[in-house]
């Protein structure tokens, strides 16, 4: 950062944040003084990280590719680690096929304290849904039914507020999402920990090697016609995460009508949206190469 001093100009007149100004009010120093741009640049982390703790504090949540890689083991939590139990904030790395729809895929990352409502909403997003005609969902994870909405309640939790963690065991857990007449296969393939509240604005994301689509809404509503389906390659994943980054994930559903920022960055070569779409379609494993991606 240092070296970009040049840049600190442009970076001064995009952050306004209170926070920011007060830090360094408090340091005696001009943030409007260019004379200054040396010491505020070797601060401005600081700031940013005080206002990014303020804005994990203000609301709790704002909000897969297979190998067998050593390197991967501080990052990976393996389901029989239990010195590494799963936290709220971990990143969840998942394959969704469907035995209706071969040759169709998605890979998503979301955090393990979305609930189960909230994963539907984001498999409605990389299907294609909008979930207006009155359709039943529910999810079956050992052998007990999570749904809410369209169909019987006699039989079935609320998946309203009944998140991942409290439903999965770890890594290479298979569960099942229903929609009417389709079947969907959904596997825990990887996680990574040590995330925080503030890297939640990164989740829910689906991932490069997404491919193929699904049946319209409204074929699910009848067997015959999931049977004549045949998918196609037309799923743009970069559409799909333009959707998701900027869709709220709140377990409060009263708090998703609105929209949320998404993710951001600070400075970065070539457009900014185009930068924040390829890190946003970042499998976990891609990470590994360079764990600052985000």
């Amino acid at each position: 950062l240092i070296n970009s001093i040049n840049h600190l100009s442009t970076m001064k007149r995009s952050i306004s944040g209170n926070i920011a100004d007060q830090s360094f009010k408090k340091r005696k120093l001009d943030w409007s003084d260019d004379e200054n741009d040396e010491q505020i640049a070797a601060m401005l982390l600081s700031a940013l990280g005080e206002a990014s703790r303020y804005e994990d504090s203000s609301e709790e949540e704002d909000i897969e590719m297979s190998s067998e890689d050593n390197e991967l083991a501080d990052y990976v939590i393996q389901s029989d680690d239990s010195s590494k139990p799963l936290q709220r904030t971990d990143w969840l790395q998942m394959i969704i096929t469907s035995p209706d729809v071969p040759g169709s895929i998605r890979y998503i990352v979301v955090h393990a304290g979305l609930t189960l409502f909230n994963l539907h909403r984001v498999l409605h997003i990389i299907f294609k849904y909008k979930d207006t005609i009155g359709i039943e969902h529910y999810f079956i994870i050992n052998n007990t039914k999570y749904g809410s909405g369209p169909g019987p309640r006699k039989g079935r939790q609320s998946d309203r507020t009944k998140k991942i963690i409290e439903c999965i065991s770890g890594i290479g857990d298979k569960f099942q999402y229903i929609y009417g007449s389709l079947v969907c296969d959904i596997l825990i393939q990887a996680s990574l920990g040590g995330k925080t509240n503030h890297d939640l604005s990164w989740v829910p994301r689906v991932c490069t090697g997404s491919k193929g689509s699904f049946p319209g809404e409204s074929k699910c509503m009848d067997e015959d016609l999931m049977k004549k389906f045949k998918s196609s390659d037309n799923f743009k994943v970069d559409n799909a995460n333009r959707k998701l980054m900027t869709t709220r994930f709140s377990p409060n559903q009263s708090m998703n009508k609105n929209p949320r920022q998404g993710p951001g960055i600070i400075y970065g070569p070539g457009d900014p949206t185009e930068v924040i779409l390829r890190a946003y379609k970042k499998t976990i494993f891609d990470m590994k190469e360079d764990m600052n991606a985000v």
